[in-house]
């Protein structure tokens, strides 16, 4: 998740509003241990409390996507899935999935399920940030202003 710097000071603002709030959603389906995703799933337990960082040696976000001549997706503006259900949320969905094994889904399940949705945004954030590095041109900063900051 990742609110619009450009326009709203935080997140809380950016809720609810036009163009405040994009999203980058995956399916997944279960499968061969996942690489790109190992060097979070390794990190994640030493992340689960406010202010906690970790650096990832090498890592390279755009391992988290899927294969590069499976990258079509689809942009359309939606709604947050948990409450406050708010409007105003651009979400950028890939076609195809990403495989990943069922222990990495344990993982992250576990840890998010345990110590909650604020480690879930910090990781996402992180991952997002760098994903949006790979594109040519950020999609969303040229359909809607959005920053990759923040």
């Amino acid at each position: 998740m990742h609110w619009n710097s450009t326009l709203y000071s935080s997140i809380d603002e950016a809720v609810g509003k036009k163009h405040g709030i994009a999203i980058i959603a995956l399916f997944v389906q279960i499968g061969k241990e996942h690489v790109g995703l190992k060097a979070v799933t390794e990190i994640l337990q030493d992340i689960q409390y406010k202010g906690k960082s970790k650096t990832i040696p090498c890592f390279n976000p755009n391992s988290l996507l899927p294969d590069p001549l499976l990258r079509d997706y689809w942009v359309y503006e939606g709604s947050l899935t948990i409450p406050p259900c708010s409007e105003g949320v651009t979400w950028i969905l890939f076609r195809y999935p990403l495989t990943v094994s069922q222990v990495q889904v344990t993982v992250v399940l576990k840890v998010t399920l345990e110590y909650g949705y604020e480690l879930k945004v910090i990781v996402c954030k992180y991952i997002y940030q760098g994903i949006m590095s790979v594109f040519h041109e950020d999609p969303i900063r040229s359909v809607h202003g959005f920053s990759s900051k923040g």
